[in-house]
């Protein structure tokens, strides 16, 4: 009796593993950048006033990269979310920021895997954040403010992506 038991405790975990497994969401397969941080919550990080996320379907993947892009109400400037997972491992580094112009490296610790600012002045700032290998999670403000003023938004906001993001 113990035995039989002991065996359908174990295929209950595994069914629960498998249940967890099969609930991670990739883009274009639940995991929508565009419903992922609501668009009150990026005015209130920013304090500006934004249109609602739009999806350019060119650079939308199902099962691979969903982006949203919410545009500064009345005004230039633009924030946008991506979300990317490849199936092959994704390098992460300084290697990645070489021949960008005059845009500046900083490392941030304690998000994701490797985590780093691309700053370009006046213009605004890219949080490139990866994790697990296989994800890269992008947030940008460009023409917002400077990489100095959108720097804290950025990173909040990122940080909320990657919590929900699972």
């Amino acid at each position: 009796m113990r035995k039989i038991e002991c065996l359908t405790w174990v295929f209950a975990f595994l069914l629960m593993v498998a249940a967890d497994a099969m609930a991670q969401k990739l883009p274009g397969q639940g995991a929508d950048a565009c419903t992922l941080v609501a668009k009150a919550e990026i005015e209130k990080l920013f304090g500006v006033t934004l249109a609602d996320g739009r999806k350019d379907p060119s650079i939308q993947t199902p099962g691979h990269q969903s982006a949203c892009d919410f545009a500064r109400s009345g005004g230039v400037g633009q924030i946008r979310v991506l979300l990317r997972h490849d199936t092959t491992p994704l390098v992460a580094g300084p290697e990645k920021a070489t021949g960008k112009g005059s845009a500046s490296l900083r490392y941030v610790k304690g998000l994701g895997d490797t985590a780093y600012f691309m700053d370009a002045g006046d213009l605004g700032t890219v949080l490139n954040v990866y994790r697990g290998g296989h994800d890269l999670i992008l947030v940008s403000a460009m023409f917002v403010g400077s990489a100095a003023k959108v720097s804290p938004p950025v990173e909040k906001l990122a940080r909320l992506v990657v919590d929900r993001w699972k």
